[in-house]
This record gives C-alpha cells, structure tokens and sequence, in this order.
C-alpha cells in the first residue's frame, strides 16, 4: 500500500462516518446543533402522543437560554420553536375560563399580540421519548393559537386538574440549524 492510497481510504473512511450528513430527525441527548448564531446543546428529546398522530421535541439550552424545538408531520414536516412563558403573564381570565369552562377562550392577547385558537389537543407526554408497552405516557390537553399572519404562536397545556403551562413559538426551516454533532458522551 503506497502513501497515496492511504489517502484514499481516509477519505472512503470519512463517507462511512456517522457524523456526516445529519439531520434535525437525528438529533439525540448529547448532541449539539447551531442554530441563530449560538450553539444549542440536545438536554431532552421527548415524544408526543395525539391520539395515533405523534410529534416530536428536542429541549436545547445554551447561555442565551432555554428552547424547544417541535417537528410534527402530518402530510408536510413542520417545525417550530417555541420557549415557555409564566403561566400567570397571561391575563387571569384564561385561568378563570379554564377552570369554570374547562377551555380557555378562543382569543387570547398577550405581549400586545392577539392569538386565535386553531386547534385543541388531547394527548400523552413521554419524556425522553419512552417507548416501552407498559408506559402510559402523562395526560395533557394543548390549546393551540396563531397570531394573524401565522408567525407567531401561543399554547397553553393543562396537566392534571389545575397545572397549567404557557409557551410561545414562531416557524422554523431546517436550513436555519447546522453543524450538527453528537457529543462527547453520545
């Protein structure tokens, strides 16, 4: 085997390699992801149940904060990004039509921006995607809204009788992530 062809199986060596070509699809625990000029680390990768329909999520956190990243498919991928937001930002009346009505209403302003209800959601929550027959998954219900043009997003979640979770979110392209790579550990 002469120099050159050392070279060359580098190279052939290099095609093989998992960390080539990767996509959001395969981003795992461990894994880190460039998205909007920062470095996001991979921290949780849940799963979603929507009655067969499933969804989804990958929590990456970096210094400039906490986001989550949401890919659902129906007959097109979506994707989303969204950060939590304190529940009790949003006015009190959501609460209070939640807990009289047992739905919050159909508009909701918050920051300035009114949202309109699109959908709502019964499903199941398996954190770090759990895939075993004999886990149930945790209840929740999810309210999703839009603003007008369809740019930015709310959700509110309820979890059990009275806990109840609030998000915002906007639409994503899978062209805006790069370098993904798994960790050290991964």
């Amino acid at each position: 085997m002469g120099i050159f062809d050392r070279f060359k199986k580098k190279k052939d060596d290099e095609s093989n390699d998992s960390i080539h070509d990767l996509a959001l699809t395969d981003l795992r625990v461990g894994f880190y992801v460039d998205y909007f000029l920062a470095t996001w680390e991979v921290r949780a990768a849940h799963r979603y149940d929507w009655d067969g329909d499933e969804s989804l999520e990958w929590m990456l956190t970096s210094p400039q904060g906490t986001l989550y990243l949401q890919l659902e498919s129906d007959d097109v991928v979506d994707l989303s990004m969204s950060k939590a937001i304190d529940f009790t930002e949003l006015d009190e009346s959501v609460r209070e039509a939640l807990l009289k009505d047992g739905d919050p209403p159909k508009q909701v302003n918050y920051g300035g921006t009114v949202y309109t209800m699109q959908e709502s959601s019964g499903g199941h929550f398996f954190e770090n995607g759990q895939q075993s027959s004999d886990v149930q998954g945790r209840e929740l219900i999810s309210w999703d809204y839009e603003n007008a043009d369809g740019q930015q997003y709310l959700t509110i979640e309820q979890w059990g009788e009275t806990e109840f979770k609030a998000s915002t979110g906007w639409p994503v392209q899978d062209f805006q992530f790069s370098n993904i790579l798994p960790g050290a550990n991964t």
